[in-house]
């Protein structure tokens, strides 16, 4: 490719189709978490419902991780899961999740789908596979069906 061209973004369109569909799901349940509910857990063993429900909201950030990155090392990380005070600011960060999200994808070049991405902690190594698939299997949205409805649930007690 000449320095002149730009690079082909062919698969992201399809990707990103996929991301607002759900979005707009993801988007309706967590507009319904109660504030009040966030400390409520359905068992002693689970998260409490706030934990589960920002859970669901930055799941998006996954996908700019999987896009910009060629693996997402626990070791190096230190992560504080958001922990919303109320049902506005769970849905901003949804929102701030989400829209970074699409416009990491509407800027992805075709090329980088066949690179390869990592998760692992330290030296362990979880997978490693290209992109494409990582987006498949939780870098947009097929894994947040499986949380929502453990979150639908959770608000039903």
């Amino acid at each position: 490719m000449s320095s002149t061209a730009t690079a082909a973004n062919t698969i992201a369109p399809a990707l990103i189709a996929e991301l607002e569909n759900e979005g707009k799901t993801t988007r309706t349940v967590l507009e319904r978490v109660p504030a009040d509910k966030f400390d409520w857990k359905p068992h002693e063993k689970s998260m409490t419902f706030g934990h589960l429900a920002s859970h669901v909201a930055e799941m998006h950030s996954w996908t700019v991780n999987t896009v910009r990155d060629p693996e997402l090392d626990f070791s190096k990380m230190d992560y504080k899961p958001f922990e919303p005070k109320s049902t506005e600011d769970l849905v901003a960060h949804f929102e701030k999740c989400y829209n970074d999200a699409i416009e990491t994808l509407k800027n992805a070049p075709d090329e980088i789908w066949s690179e390869p991405w990592s998760l692992r902690n330290g030296e362990q190594i979880y997978f490693t596979m290209p992109k494409i698939a990582v987006i498949a299997l939780d870098g947009t949205e097929p894994h947040c069906p499986p949380s929502r409805p453990a979150f639908g649930l959770s608000s039903r007690e």
